[in-house]
């Protein structure tokens, strides 16, 4: 490999992908710095520990307005998905996608931990064509949009990827690129602006500052309907939930 092409590949998002899974491998060890998260997330008594609370009313009225079995979608869940807890309680079907599906498994099987849920391997920018349109009532995502090579594209599929009617929740930190000094996947700023829309800034390549603002949500038909306070204080919880006009 030459200079440049190793520099890009360090650069690049998919570059961050080692780093990704040598944090895993440390954790699954149970012995990390975040051993009792990811016992949260592991471990079935303690599923609810983990869940998004807020999303529960969201999703009982979903089941009214449905009227049917609630599929959802974690988008970038990791080897453990904080969904988990809904899908054993049997308040959705749970599907998973992340790249690293087929590595967290291995990792997951070498440390002796059962999965939570079922991985499918596949790109944010890829899950219409891997589950087709409006497949989900819930699609989801937690700290993930911001390592995706192009969040405007995730963010326009995971809305094409739900139902009329069906509820997309994000939780990300605010300009976690520039906390992480745009570095293997932290490729970009995410933050919030007035009436709950959200924006990205992605890096100016190959420099490590952010470069053009972009909206993700705009023309996108989505109706907000709660989301965090905008701040541009970097690595502030980011939420923003949105249901699918239609």
């Amino acid at each position: 490999m030459t200079t440049l092409a190793r520099l890009m590949a360090r650069l690049s998002p998919r570059g961050g992908f080692r780093s990704e899974v040598e944090f895993w491998e440390r954790e699954l060890t149970l012995e990390g710095e975040f051993s009792e998260p990811i016992r949260n997330t592991l471990e079935p008594h303690r599923l609810e520990a983990s869940f998004p609370g807020h999303l529960i009313p969201l999703i009982e009225e979903l089941k009214f307005r449905f009227d049917e079995p609630l599929r959802a979608l974690d988008v970038g869940s990791g080897p453990l998905s904080l969904l988990a807890h809904g899908g054993r309680e049997g308040w959705f079907e749970l599907c998973c996608a992340d790249p690293l599906a087929d590595e967290y498994k291995r990792l997951l099987d070498r440390y002796g931990h059962k999965g939570t849920a079922s991985l499918t391997r596949c790109y944010g920018e890829e899950i219409v064509e891997r589950f087709g349109e409006g497949s989900f009532h819930l699609v989801y995502s937690a700290n993930a949009l911001d390592h995706t090579q192009s969040p405007a594209r995730v963010v326009e599929a995971m809305t094409r990827t739900l139902k009329p009617g069906g509820v997309l929740a994000i939780h990300v930190f605010t300009r976690e690129g520039t906390f992480n000094h745009f570095h293997g996947l932290h490729q970009h700023d995410l933050f919030l602006g007035k009436g709950g829309e959200l924006f990205c800034e992605s890096r100016l390549w190959p420099l490590r500052r952010p470069g053009r603002r972009r909206s993700l949500t705009a023309g996108l038909g989505l109706e907000v309907l709660s989301y965090t306070e905008p701040t541009e204080e970097i690595k502030s919880p980011l939420a923003l939930v949105c249901r699918k006009r239609g």
